[in-house]
């Protein structure tokens, strides 16, 4: 979350390049400089009193078990390199009056940054009242926090780790929810523009990513009226304010700024969305063995891990199938059928069924020549060593003009889709027994030659099933970026 703390306005200049260009950013005096470096602090921050609104209440419930819900108190949520690299805001009705909320999960804090008037009047122009005994959970992307570790390539991972996050939100949401759906652009950009301007979230280097929109608590669902969260009021902070670190900055400058807005003549607040696979077509190596939901769910999400590496060994049959079966989960999600968008099983190692690739999405197709030797593999993915033995790989592929529409504007709806689909992935891959673990370091003209892919095809995620080793290192959570060339 975004600190509250207010430099004065010399310093916050200095430190944003939206009033100095880059001559003045590497211009600077000493002096100047120097006051970069120091801090001050916050003034005391106003508190209020715990949270009574019910929707506020459920919102809390629902990030703790999304979010701190793993055995080992860790997010539950596939994130590359740990990061997280988004935040969550919700809008909830406060005392008879809409209020929108920035909430940490981790610290178990929230700050209230509107309430009234201007909620009200974004939410009509926008998504209509806040669902009677619910709310609106919003995910923002921050590509700053991954680009700073992972270069050009963070914002691909940040785009994949908000698909995870917001698919978990849905799927512990219908948990304790009568009514969950889930939002994203860019076909329902254009109708959360509203609370977009509202938080400022563009002039903050954010992209909003998504919008979960709860309603009406599931009977017998518990009813929490105690929370140990804490909140301030963050009201009284200058719209101007939350300066914007140059280095932030030029970093979301760097990022396309996209195309021409998606318009969606959906009415705010009206039909349920039907639920809907996020895949289009199928093969018999994709049987109708979806996630069944609710305390299912929720305990996958706990016991997921990420692979640290595999053992050599094959897998059967029928546990891959049980885990790629995942994917055929039917979620309340507008995103509209995409055929463009595909997925290709590399099977290396596995009892019954013969070395080669796959199309997920085709009926019929025949397999494709996909042999994949252990030097070949960790090479296509940057000297990876703990990947050698995979026994399958799950590559997701779309063309490459299909990804040129989003920039920083929206999210880019194939990599959406692919975090979605990879969450399922993982939550199938735990319900089937299997290691799984997902890369994003990888050669994706290579890999679509190995997998025999038409040229214009751009792989954009690759989840990898096996045995576990029993390793405990993961390595990309190591300070250097790694399998990004970096040394």
């Amino acid at each position: 979350m975004t600190s509250t703390y207010q430099r004065p306005l010399e310093a916050a200049t200095l430190l944003t390049g939206r009033s100095h260009g880059p001559e003045h950013r590497y211009g600077r005096s000493g002096p100047a400089f120097w006051d970069g470096l120091t801090l001050s602090s916050a003034a005391t921050p106003q508190p209020l009193a715990a949270a009574r609104s019910a929707g506020l209440i459920q919102a809390e419930h629902l990030l703790e078990t999304a979010c701190l819900g793993s055995r080992n108190g860790d997010f539950a949520a596939p994130s590359a390199g740990a990061i997280q690299p988004y935040e969550c805001y919700a809008v909830v009705d406060d005392d008879a009056a809409p209020a929108v909320y920035a909430l940490d999960p981790v610290r178990r804090s929230g700050r209230l940054l509107h309430r009234g008037s201007e909620v009200a009047e974004a939410l009509a122009r926008s998504h209509g009242p806040v669902p009677e005994s619910g709310f609106l959970l919003l995910v923002a992307a921050r590509p700053w926090l991954s680009m700073r570790k992972y270069g050009d390539r963070g914002f691909l991972y940040t785009q994949l780790d908000s698909g995870h996050l917001a698919t978990h939100l849905l799927l512990a949401a219908g948990d304790q929810a009568e009514r969950a759906e889930l939002l994203v652009g860019p076909p329902s950009a254009p109708l959360s523009e509203p609370l977009d301007q509202l938080l400022r979230l563009a002039a903050r280097c954010r992209q909003l990513v998504s919008v979960l929109r709860v309603s009406g608590l599931r009977p017998g669902a518990p009813a929490r009226t105690h929370t140990g969260w804490s909140y301030q009021d963050d009201r009284s902070a200058v719209p101007t304010g939350d300066p914007v670190a140059w280095l932030e900055e030029a970093c979301w400058d760097s990022i396309p700024a996209g195309g021409a807005d998606a318009h969606t003549d959906g009415a705010p607040g009206g039909r349920p969305l039907p639920a809907a696979g996020l895949l289009t077509g199928s093969s018999a190596l994709l049987p109708h063995a979806p996630l069944v939901g609710g305390t299912d769910n929720r305990a996958l999400a706990a016991r997921r891990r990420s692979a640290k590496g595999f053992r050599p060994g094959p897998i059967p049959l029928d546990q891959l199938t049980w885990a790629l079966g995942g994917m055929r989960t039917a979620l309340p999600v507008d995103l509209p059928a995409d055929p463009r968008f595909s997925a290709t099983l590399v099977a290396r190692d596995v009892d019954g069924l013969p070395t080669g690739a796959y199309d997920l999405t085709a009926p019929d197709a025949p397999p494709r020549p996909g042999a994949v030797d252990p030097d070949e593999l960790v090479a296509a993915c940057m000297g990876q060593q703990q990947l050698r033995d995979a026994a399958a790989l799950v590559l997701f592929h779309a063309p490459r003009r299909s990804l040129h529409s989003g920039g920083r504007r929206h999210p880019v709806g194939p990599l959406f889709r692919a975090g979605a689909l990879g969450h399922l992935l993982y939550l199938g891959a735990t319900r089937a027994g299997l290691a799984v673990t997902a890369i994003g370091g990888f050669d994706s003209a290579r890999w679509a030659e190995l997998a025999g892919l038409p040229t214009e095809q751009d792989v954009l995620y690759i989840l990898l099933l096996g045995t576990a080793d029993g390793s405990t290192a993961k390595l990309d959570r190591m300070q250097t970026a790694y399998a990004q060339d970096e040394k």
